[in-house]
């Protein structure tokens, strides 16, 4: 009897231990589900894919702009300009929605409303950055005036905007215009396109002899000028070089934030369209000003 009383002790000992165990590793796993759950509606951050492919097998016709930099007057006279019908035809942005101009949240606001598609600049990807510090609790960084009246402008659906873009569009378009890239700044001829550094995606201008890239427009190749294709690619961040031309790369950035004119690009019909800045909203550097005032003695000898 003592034998069997120690066997069933031991038994219900055992028992009591394993359930003791899978009690914790219950509540482990509910205190980590929790703290999960909280970590991510603290951070209310959706995180953009790379690449956003598109497949086009309408016969709409595609504006794409160049950057626009909070200048919402002159995109929606540019829209309306180009003869484009909302609603139907397709209208593209190459980055760099905000900043320097005086109304980001409006180009945002307008953009969502006529449903464009668009890309992540440099300037779009600081102030991410910073909402997204802002929201994990984390220190912000430090911003520029500019960027700093752009957080103070935008409301949380124009966050969510933002942070729902790609940095590479990849368009396949069955009408003439065949199979195209637009990105910000440029794609490092290296690399395929799964193998991009976002960095270099927003921000590189040319490319050394080395062949590395750099984001610095004074010095190498303009990085589109060796582009070799087969893919065109639309492009901006190069308000300095200006409208940029090649076989295979269109660079749209014409500095309308330095009061020079708001560029695009229509397909299939291969015409650029463009209006005049209204005023200037930031003070060029000397070397944006030295080539327009190059570009229009060019304009001029030509006559």
């Amino acid at each position: 009897t003592q034998s069997t009383w120690g066997a069933s002790t031991r038994r219900d000992m055992n028992t009591n231990i394993n359930t003791s165990k899978w009690i914790a590793i219950g509540v482990a796993a509910t205190a980590t589900a929790a703290m999960i759950a909280l970590a991510l509606r603290k951070r209310k951050i959706r995180v953009s894919s790379m690449i956003k492919s598109l497949k086009c097998a309408d016969d709409a016709r595609t504006l794409i702009i160049g950057d626009i930099h909070g200048c919402a007057d002159e995109l929606k006279q540019l829209v309306q300009k180009s003869g484009i019908v909302v609603g139907k035809d397709r209208v593209v942005l190459v980055g760099d929605m905000v900043a320097k101009g005086p109304d980001s949240r409006e180009v945002i606001r307008y953009a969502s409303q006529i449903g464009a598609y668009a890309v992540l600049g440099n300037h779009d990807v600081k102030v991410l950055k910073w909402r997204q510090c802002q929201q994990r609790g984390e220190r912000t960084p430090d911003l520029i005036p500019a960027h700093q009246e752009v957080v103070k402008q935008l409301q949380e659906e124009d966050w969510r905007w933002l942070e729902s873009l790609p940095y590479i569009l990849d368009i396949q378009d069955s009408s003439t215009v065949g199979h195209y890239y637009v990105v910000h700044a440029g794609i490092d001829v290296r690399k395929s396109m799964d193998e991009q550094n976002p960095q270099d995606l927003a921000n590189m201008r040319s490319i050394l002899p080395d062949g590395s890239v750099t984001s610095d427009g004074n010095t190498g190749e303009p990085w589109a000028k060796l582009w070799p294709g087969p893919q065109r690619v639309f492009f901006g961040h190069d308000a300095v070089r200006g409208l940029q031309l090649y076989p295979k790369a269109v660079g749209l950035d014409t500095g309308c934030c330095y009061g020079d004119r708001l560029t695009g690009y229509l397909l299939p019909d291969q015409v650029l369209v463009s209006v005049p800045a209204l005023k200037v909203y930031e003070k060029p550097n000397a070397k944006f000003m030295a080539n327009r005032a190059a570009e229009s003695a060019t304009a001029e000898n030509s006559q």
